[in-house]
């Protein structure tokens, strides 16, 4: 919401509703009428959304693959988002596979407020990967924890 209020111009504070208060109201108003179109809309579409399921994977899979490329290269019109995409599509897999805790890994990226669409590989050495590997290191050192600590009580 803040950055929302920043786009338009406007100074977050205590002030707000005091300063801008009609541009604040009519931003409100405006997200109030969006919710209220959606629900209409999701309502009145549920019949074909429920179809969706219905759509077999085969089919359905390739469709999601191709969009995610799309919408990862047309983010910055750039191949390196779309190299970063399958390298860390690859490393998620294995995560998983390895029996990694995804709730924890997510909770642990999203707090170091990393940017992963980096537009070159330099970028990379910037601190925001940097907060990055420290969080997956952290989650890394988290599991070889217990699983060893669980291999010995199981002994």
């Amino acid at each position: 919401m803040m950055g929302a209020l920043m786009v338009q111009g406007l100074q977050p504070g205590p002030l707000l509703f005091v300063e801008k208060a009609p541009d604040v109201y009519a931003i409100f108003i405006g997200l109030l009428l969006a919710n209220v179109i959606m629900g209409i809309m999701g309502f009145s579409l549920i019949r074909l959304f429920m179809k969706v399921v219905n759509v077999p994977v085969h089919i359905l899979l390739p469709i999601i693959v191709m969009m995610t490329f799309v919408g990862t290269y047309s983010y910055n019109n750039s191949l390196n988002d779309v190299y970063l995409m399958v390298a860390s599509g690859f490393l998620g897999y294995f995560m998983n596979k390895l029996g990694f805790s995804m709730s924890a890994t997510a909770a642990s990226v999203s707090s170091s407020s990393v940017r992963c669409a980096c537009s070159s590989w330099w970028q990379l050495f910037y601190p925001c990967f940097r907060r990055f590997l420290a969080s997956c290191s952290k989650e890394a050192k988290f599991y070889l924890t217990n699983s060893l600590r669980l291999a010995k009580l199981s002994m």
